[in-house]
């Protein structure tokens, strides 16, 4: 219980401030613990990331890949689904989970904590290897590898733009909820967008 309770505090401590503001001091005030029970279950601020990375995390729906692609006409329901899921997590307000993650790879982007490569490998990798996967099923067999991470650095640059820009977006867009609103034209335009010119399209 103790435990859960520190990693919770620990998740909205580095969400609002990122990994280098964050202090154990602040955690142990929002836990309602000493730092003697933070020292008791975790050897220090780095592994104590890892948790409440791994908490928040472990809520993230899984993508599809190219394995779900059997036939031709897969081929878009499978890359829309991947679009689709990879903008809910950043997008919909109504899961507290999605909104901490967003805010926490906000602060890795811009500055980045030590442990940033690791987050790369377990977190974000596995994600650009589903969306390659699938978009392999589509390309030209003697497509250069550079060509093959260009497609797939496109698609995840346009929905990292809306994971991102959600402020910026209702700045200018200030009628209703513009992302929310029109989630499926959005996710349907950037599958659209990824599918262009392969035969599938």
């Amino acid at each position: 219980m103790t435990k859960n309770k520190i990693i919770s505090a620990a998740l909205e401590e580095f969400a609002e401030h990122g990994y280098h503001a964050a202090t154990i001091r602040n955690i142990c005030k929002r836990a309602g613990v000493n730092i003697a029970a933070i020292n008791y279950h975790f050897s220090g601020k780095a592994e104590l990331y890892r948790r409440a990375l791994e908490m928040t995390f472990a809520f993230k729906p899984p993508l599809p890949c190219g394995e779900k692609v059997q036939s031709d006409s897969d081929m878009r329901t499978v890359m829309r689904d991947w679009v689709k899921t990879f903008l809910y997590r950043g997008t919909d307000k109504k899961t507290p989970e999605n909104q901490l993650m967003k805010k926490i790879a906000h602060h890795e982007m811009l500055n980045p904590s030590e442990i940033f490569d690791e987050i790369i490998e377990v977190y974000l990798k596995p994600d650009v290897f589903s969306l390659e996967s699938i978009l392999r099923k589509g390309l030209p067999h003697d497509i250069s590898e550079k060509e093959i991470k260009m497609r797939v650095f496109s698609t995840l640059g346009s929905c990292m733009f809306y994971f991102f820009h959600g402020r910026c977006i209702s700045k200018i867009c200030t009628e209703g909820d513009f992302i929310e609103d029109n989630l499926a034209m959005i996710v349907d335009h950037i599958t659209d967008q990824s599918l262009l010119g392969l035969k599938f399209n």
